[in-house]
């Protein structure tokens, strides 16, 4: 599979560099668990999950659920002097990606939670309708659509994927990403909107791999 060929190259690449550390917070913070060399943390992604998107475990250490509340997280560090670590993150990804490939038009600049809440609440929403607009639609999304919002064009385009991907699903077994050909199969307790999020989890890991190669190959 040539997509997987980039998908190893990419996380080989975040692997082999490491993650400076500062080595007794480090060990304190996970109880002498995980893996360090030369002041770096080294961690090892699963690239075949069920739902595609890769789990990052290593040495008894869950890189990609690090507790946010407990102190565990002070021990990275950038690995050069005064340097920084900087966090990069999607504006509503997942939201994102469902209007591309349901071909919904919303500008590039447009906050998708405060268009949804004109739909929501009317043409003017506050602020505190825009939060509770970003509340209701995960809950759509990721729940299963109400009928009440069916009338919504966002929605309504999301529903009829979710069927065409349930109905494949039921008759072949499986469905497959147009990316990496990869199937997605085996999904316990199916249904329409479980077969739904496992195909956007896989559409997001696949559209990183592919922004990833592009940056490495501009740092390179």
């Amino acid at each position: 599979n040539e997509f997987y060929k980039a998908v190893k190259k990419v996380f080989h690449t975040i692997e082999k560099n490491g993650i400076a550390v500062h080595e007794d917070l480090y060990k304190e913070s996970f109880n002498g668990q995980g893996y360090i060399k030369d002041g770096k943390a080294y961690t090892k992604y699963n690239l075949y999950t069920s739902t595609g998107r890769p789990s990052n475990r290593f040495g008894g250490v869950n890189y990609a659920a690090l507790n946010k509340e407990d102190g565990s997280r002070e021990c990275f560090k950038s690995r050069y002097e005064d340097g920084l670590l900087v966090e990069v993150d999607f504006t509503s990804y997942h939201p994102r990606i469902l209007a591309s490939l349901t071909k919904y038009k919303i500008a590039d600049s447009d906050n998708i939670y405060e268009h949804l809440a004109k739909e929501y609440f009317g043409d003017s929403p506050t602020d505190e309708q825009v939060s509770q607009a970003k509340e209701m639609t995960f809950r759509q999304l990721y729940g299963g659509i109400s009928r009440q919002y069916l009338h919504i064009d966002y929605f309504a385009r999301i529903q009829a994927m979710t069927d065409l991907l349930w109905s494949m699903y039921c008759d072949k077994g499986y469905i497959i990403s147009p990316i990496s050909k990869r199937k997605i199969a085996n999904i316990e307790d199916a249904s329409p909107t479980k077969v739904l999020n496992y195909f956007i989890q896989l559409r997001e890991t696949e559209q990183n791999v592919q922004l990833l190669s592009q940056v490495f190959s501009e740092l390179h």
